[in-house]
């Protein structure tokens, strides 16, 4: 937001001092290329739990895939753990299961792509020309209102948990 306030500024101040700015496509390539760029959500879990999607398969219907993710030089993903209405009773089981379909893809493409915890696994996973995987639970529901499950979510590398989401039918 700081960062975006700042840029807005910039432009600002430059389109009213009469600064004509003239960025080329290769600027803004080499910008995009240098920096690490990170995903805030994919719904794509239920892709592989329920299709057998797997993200090394090319996909040429828009989907992500790691082809995809390296010409885009996609960085990280925050890969979202959302339970669909039909699970009521078995909400936080399916989370796990969603939460196994995103390692499983790890496992199966360890030379591109690795878990990961934190800033630092991003940059090294970065580094490594690696994507990095992470997960985000969306819809406290998941938790099945059991206080310790938020624990043993985060122990399985779930780093942020939105506690509401618009399910009319829940």
């Amino acid at each position: 937001m700081v960062l975006s306030a700042a840029l807005f500024l910039c432009v600002g101040a430059a389109a009213q001092s009469g600064a004509s700015v003239k960025a080329k496509p290769s600027d803004a390539r080499a910008i995009h290329d240098s920096a690490i760029i990170v995903d805030t959500h994919a719904d794509t879990p239920q892709r592989f739990l329920d299709e057998g999607f797997d993200l090394g398969t090319v996909t040429h219907d828009g989907h992500v895939d790691l082809d995809k993710i390296r010409r885009g030089n996609l960085a990280a993903e925050f890969f979202s753990i959302w339970v669909e209405p039909r699970f009521k009773g078995q909400y936080a089981h399916r989370a796990l299961d969603l939460i196994d379909s995103v390692y499983e893809q790890a496992r199966r493409h360890p030379d591109r792509m690795t878990m990961a915890f934190s800033a630092d696994d991003i940059v090294r996973a970065h580094q490594q020309h690696k994507f990095a995987a992470l997960l985000g639970i969306e819809g406290g529901h998941a938790i099945e209102n059991d206080i310790r499950l938020p624990r043993d979510f985060y122990r399985l590398g779930v780093r942020y948990m939105r506690p509401s989401l618009s399910l009319i039918q829940i």
